[in-house]
């Protein structure tokens, strides 16, 4: 799997599912709970808003987490890269642009 191909994945996963996800949880709750009571209370346009927010807090919350394994940002008392690969390819470096093509997939996707 080359990098582009992961970053595809991780977005269908944990952006596009769980969006999905997070609309059916609170469109259709199973239990009564404050969040919930606050989502029904929405009226349709406002429902779409605090979902699309969701959905960007979601993909900004990736995008750093993928900026600090790309290298661009370190960690208090790093002092060494991370480097990620797949065991099959030992010497071929995953991450480095993983922020940059997550925020290409996504773009793309919203056009």
């Amino acid at each position: 799997m080359e990098a582009k191909e992961f970053v595809e994945k991780i977005k269908a996963e944990a952006v596009d599912r769980a969006s999905e996800s997070y609309a059916r949880m609170y469109s259709e709750p199973v239990v009564s709970a404050p969040e919930t009571d606050f989502f029904q209370a929405l009226n349709e346009h406002d429902k779409k808003l605090f979902l699309k927010i969701l959905r960007d807090v979601q993909i900004d919350t990736l995008a750093g987490f993928l900026s600090y394994l790309d290298g661009d940002y370190w960690l208090e008392g790093q002092n060494e890269d991370v480097v990620i690969h797949f065991e099959s390819k030992p010497t071929e470096k995953l991450n480095g642009d993983l922020a940059d093509m997550f925020l290409e997939s996504v773009n793309n996707s919203n056009t």
